[in-house]
């Protein structure tokens, strides 16, 4: 949920009931974080300006579980996206060293299974291979995994400031 601009005036009923939805949702994380020590996980939000590119992370068109990794890369420091992210080329869109593995750990799978890999963790029931990386050029996915880094980058910087 989003806490953003709350201190807005309210000038319909509209804005009211939202207001009041928000807060109804922040109450009730205050009480998980009361009985767990730590603020739920879908519940987090970046502070100051870095929200606004939360959001944008947020709005993306993301495979199943993914908002999973990102949210805990974000808030809990777990993941390939808690850590030092992969390098872009400089004034590019594309990440350097293409033929090192994805920075998801997709690895290789059976034909069935190829076009959705970093999708799945699990192959086929029963199998025994060791499945090889995926190279970064290779990913189905290396355009959503670099706009993430890109906003990710952005949502840091702001983060710090």
């Amino acid at each position: 949920m989003c806490f953003l601009d709350s201190t807005n005036k309210i000038t319909t009923i509209e804005v009211a009931r939202n207001w009041w939805s928000n807060l109804g949702t922040y109450l009730d994380n205050q009480d998980f974080a009361n009985k767990h020590r730590e603020w739920p996980i879908g519940g987090g939000l970046s502070h100051g300006d870095a929200a606004k590119i939360q959001f944008q992370m947020e709005a993306l068109d993301l495979p199943d579980g993914w908002m999973e990794e990102i949210h805990g890369g974000m808030f809990r420091q777990r993941g390939w996206f808690s850590g030092t992210l992969p390098t872009l080329r400089k004034n590019s869109r594309e990440l350097i060293n293409s033929r090192s593995p994805c920075p998801r750990q997709c690895t290789r799978k059976h034909v069935p299974l190829r076009k959705n890999s970093c999708e799945t963790a699990d192959c086929l029931e029963g199998c025994q291979r060791q499945h090889l990386p995926m190279l970064r050029t290779d990913c189905g996915h290396r355009r959503l995994v670099t706009d993430l880094i890109i906003l990710e980058e952005k949502r840091r910087a702001l983060d710090r400031n």
